[in-house]
């Protein structure tokens, strides 16, 4: 985990350390900017699902997913002048799946929230089509770093008896208030998986996008995760991998 996060400041010191304005060629009668050695912001929808596969029955069930945003900063650095660019920068995703049940009088009413830091590391091709607007692909890994992955409920009986309990995926450790009734807890804690997650993570995946009037673009892609999630007693039989679709639009400058 160490190493993990050393390469993860390196890459940013890197990317802040790269001269940061644009460059130009003459495209016909005018400046055609690349987005060589360029900032950009971006910000996007993203939708996650888990993928989990038994070995002992080789039965594979994908989970009905996670749905939130991803936010950041990222930079273009040439390889082939005008054409071919490595992407790198670092980007915060939040995604959250929210239950609501009723079993015996009891409503129940859940969150899965997860917080993830990422950091891509992307070649990216991109070729001029007309003025104002280009065209570009890219695919690489991007490396991830799970911050929080938590599932939360919170309880009502007949509208006189309020109980939360909350569950961290990444030490097992459970939280339960005061108020919390012992038959609730044991209904809730059922819903909760039997091992815990792994915080590192490694996604390889690729996009298509645009870009027009030079510093607007937008982009569709999917990743797909490399690192098997559980880790401890289950992870000889089960693994799950996180798969990623996102679309997101952005400035570069």
């Amino acid at each position: 985990m160490k190493r993990f996060f050393t390469a993860i400041i390196a890459l940013v010191v890197l990317a802040g350390t790269t001269g940061a304005s644009a460059q130009g060629y003459r495209h016909g009668h005018r400046d055609v900017y690349t987005a060589a050695d360029g900032l950009g912001i971006t910000f996007g929808y993203v939708h996650s699902a888990y993928r989990l596969s038994d070995w002992a029955t080789d039965e594979v069930v994908t989970s009905d997913g996670l749905d939130g945003f991803e936010l950041g900063i990222t930079k273009d650095m040439s390889i082939v002048d005008r054409a071919l660019f490595l992407q790198t920068g670092l980007l915060y995703t939040y995604q959250n799946d929210s239950r609501n049940m009723s079993e015996g009088g009891v409503r129940v009413i859940g969150d899965w929230d997860e917080h993830f830091l990422n950091i891509p590391l992307k070649v990216k091709y991109e070729v001029p089509v007309m003025e104002n607007l280009s065209v570009f692909v890219m695919g690489g890994p991007t490396l991830v770093a799970g911050l929080s992955s938590s599932m939360k409920y919170r309880a009502r009986v007949n509208d006189s008896v309020n109980a939360a309990i909350s569950y961290n995926f990444y030490n097992g450790k459970i939280r339960t208030n005061d108020g919390m009734p012992d038959f609730i807890e044991n209904i809730i804690e059922g819903q909760f998986p039997e091992t815990r997650y792994r915080r590192a993570d490694v996604q390889l995946g690729g996009s298509a996008g645009v870009r027009f009037m030079e510093i607007f673009e937008a982009q569709i892609g999917y990743d797909w995760g490399l690192v098997n999630k559980f880790k401890g007693d289950t992870l000889d039989d089960l693994k799950m991998r996180r798969q990623q679709f996102y679309i997101s639009v952005g400035l570069r400058f």
